[in-house]
């Protein structure tokens, strides 16, 4: 077979687009993990090209005038040899260029990062790179960041090799709880207390770890924590207060229904600050002489069933309907 030198004695490496003549022979210099590498050879019309690459992997046509290279992740010193084959099968002379593989940086970021509103985050790609560029521009060996978006960091090494990183942060709002206002509980008197529909973990005052608790008189502050499913935590505060009247009521120990015009009616002084207030008073054998519900705008004038009501002492329980404790006294009817 007649072997015929038909090889032209360039090659060309195609980086991001540019073309970079080499001459044959020489000594090019890539960095580990690269892919997309583009190298080519010119030669007769019709011929074929067999390549063979060291350190790395020829993800194009093989036989084909250029060849696409993704290269290896083990740095050294490894060549491409190329030689041409014509469409009458003759071969030319090998071309060789050695390829000196450079380790590259490895920066890792994460793919997607969380924080909860409030808080930040410190990317780090790690120390000992020659140069650093974020996505602002910045060109600290760390990026600080506390809203949501992507970020991404360009570090290069002492190679001059350059890898670019990028991660996902997401900012998560604290669950929002709302145990209500505060709330004066007295006797049976209880309230549901509802932190929330959260998927997350609860942390109560008094130890629960449920969604509800039951608050009762006495409870005083109670406080719940609720850490949800992406870390963030929300609390809220509520207090039961005491049982006491929220309004001094001013109640007379005694009044005269004698019809002088002075002091006839039992006046309470105080009661439209209470719209469900109701007033109970019974005789001294606990017969029930006067009632008055949903306020006291009818005060008693010592009569019961309209008849006057004889001297004696009686009592009454005045529940201010408010949730606050019953009032119970004695007054005294003098005419």
């Amino acid at each position: 077979m007649k072997i015929t030198s038909f090889v032209t004695y360039l090659l060309y490496l195609v980086v991001i687009n540019t073309i970079i003549a080499l001459n044959a022979q020489g000594q090019y210099t890539v960095c580990t993990s690269q892919k997309g590498i583009k190298y080519k050879v010119t030669g007769n019309v019709g011929s074929s090209f067999n390549w063979m690459v060291e350190g790395g992997q020829i993800v194009s046509e093989s036989r084909a005038d250029i060849i696409t290279v993704n290269w290896g992740n083990v740095p050294g010193n490894y060549s491409i040899t190329v030689y041409e084959e014509t469409a009458k099968s003759c071969l030319g002379n090998n071309i060789q260029i050695s390829i000196q593989l450079n380790e590259s940086p490895f920066v890792n970021l994460g793919e997607v990062r969380g924080i909860c509103e409030g808080e930040q985050i410190e990317f780090n790609p790690g120390e000992g790179y020659d140069s650093y560029l974020w996505q602002d521009g910045s060109s600290a060996s760390t990026y600080v960041a506390n809203e949501n978006g992507i970020y991404w960091v360009e570090v290069t090494n002492q190679n001059g090799c350059t890898i670019r990183d990028s991660v996902l942060l997401i900012v998560s709002p604290p669950p929002l709880i709302d145990l209500g206002g505060d709330t004066m509980l007295c006797a049976s008197d209880e309230l549901l207390l509802d932190a929330g529909d959260i998927e997350g973990y609860f942390d109560w005052s008094n130890g629960e770890n449920t969604r509800n608790i039951i608050a009762r008189e006495g409870d005083g502050q109670i406080w719940v924590k609720v850490t949800d499913s992406n870390g963030c935590i929300g609390n809220d505060t509520i207090q039961i207060l005491q049982c006491t009247n929220r309004f001094d009521l001013i109640i007379p120990n005694a009044f005269t229904p004698n019809g002088d015009g002075y002091n006839d009616l039992w006046l309470i002084n105080g009661y439209d600050n209470y719209p469900n207030l109701s007033v109970r008073i019974y005789d001294p054998w606990g017969t029930l002489v006067f009632q008055s519900e949903n306020g006291y705008s009818k005060p008693w004038d010592g009569k019961s069933n309209g008849k006057d009501l004889p001297v004696n002492a009686y009592y009454y329980v005045i529940n201010p309907g408010d949730g606050s404790k019953e009032i119970v006294g004695s007054i005294t009817l003098i005419r």
